[in-house]
Parts: structure tokens; C-alpha cells; sequence
């Protein structure tokens, strides 16, 4: 299956920032810019083949201290992409294996059109149910859409949240429900 950032109207990008927003209630600019650049690309911008993506994922689980964290966040509203947890997840092959493939093909082929993307940008901007402030807005065209970079979260997100997860396309997300033996979730269809 050829996968498309998905597209979400202004109702959908308002709910997926209120959602982050209850989730997670200290968020900075760059979490909110994080948080749109993977809801509609996942795990694209993520370089290396599978030895170095499940490579990764091993690293960031040995650093985790607390078992604490999202086991799932739906992050594109049943057509996009999810943030799989980590912190529930340590020392199971089964489950960095599966991640690691789920992850590989989530991975939208044809990259990042990062001019399509700085436009899309402006409209999230325009339907966030805050206003971000002009600097913020600067902050984000030079930190982030000038360098291409996708930022890391801030310094408040990650002490509060303890943030480890990857992203997966919700196509590939059916055995997450197996493996965590979840009911039947709508973002599994």
C-alpha cells in the first residue's frame, strides 16, 4: 500500500491539538510544530534501514527509568499515523521486531516535500485554536523550516512526559491490539 500524509480539515487540526493539549498540558511551539510534522508524515523523516531503526529503538529502551507513558496515542484521527509507546515495552524482541517493520512501512515514499510542507505549515497555523505569537512563528520558519529539521520535544515536554514512542501508520497497527490485547479499535480498520 502507497501511503500519503493524510489531510485534515481545521475542525480535525483544532481537535488534534486539544488532544495533545490534554495529553500533554505543558506544550511549547516545537511540540506543537512536532506534533502536526508527525501527524502527517510519521516516521518518514527517520533515516536507516531496519538493523538501525530496531538498533534505535533497543538504545531508547534501555534509557528509560519509569514504566510510565502513552502505550498508544492516535495522533491522525483514525487515517494517519499513532505514537506506539515504548516504556511498556522493554526487553521484547517480539515487539521491537514488529515495531521495526511497522515502522519501515510507514514510511512514506516519496519523502518529505518540504515547500508543500512549510505551506501546509501556515494553514495549521491559521486553524490552531490559539494564537501563536510572531516570535514563535520565527522561531519555527528558522529553527525548523529553513533547516528541515524536525525539532526534539521541549525541555518542559520531556521532563514531564518522559516522552518514548515511535510512529507508525495506523495500516499497520493491527497487532498492536494482539499484542497489548486491546478490543477492536477504529483506527485498526
Amino acid at each position: 500500500m502507497k501511503l500519503s500524509p493524510p489531510s485534515f480539515t481545521p475542525k480535525e487540526i483544532a481537535q488534534l491539538f486539544w488532544q495533545e493539549r490534554h495529553l500533554y498540558s505543558q506544550l511549547h511551539v516545537e511540540d506543537i510544530y512536532k506534533l502536526f510534522f508527525q501527524a502527517y508524515y510519521g516516521p518518514t523523516h527517520m533515516n536507516g534501514d531496519e538493523s538501525v531503526i530496531r538498533a534505535g529503538i533497543i538504545f531508547e529502551q534501555s534509557q528509560i527509568e519509569a514504566t510510565r507513558g502513552i502505550v498508544f496515542q492516535d495522533i491522525g484521527l483514525g487515517k494517519g499515523f499513532l505514537r506506539i509507546g515504548l516504556a511498556q515495552t522493554r526487553n521484547q524482541d517480539d515487539f521491537v521486531d514488529r515495531l521495526t517493520l511497522s515502522i519501515t512501512k510507514s514510511k512514506i515514499e516519496t519523502g518529505i516535500p518540504w515547500d508543500h510542507w512549510r505551506k501546509t505549515w501556515k494553514l495549521i497555523v491559521a486553524s490552531l485554536p490559539i494564537k501563536l505569537t510572531e516570535h514563535m512563528l520565527q522561531e519555527v520558519e528558522y529553527k525548523f523550516l529553513e533547516s528541515r529539521d524536525i525539532p526534539s520535544h521541549s525541555k518542559s515536554y520531556k521532563m514531564l512526559n518522559k516522552p518514548h514512542y515511535r510512529i507508525i501508520h495506523h495500516s499497520q497497527a493491527k497487532w498492536i491490539n494482539e499484542f497489548f490485547k486491546f478490543k477492536e479499535h477504529q483506527w485498526t480498520k
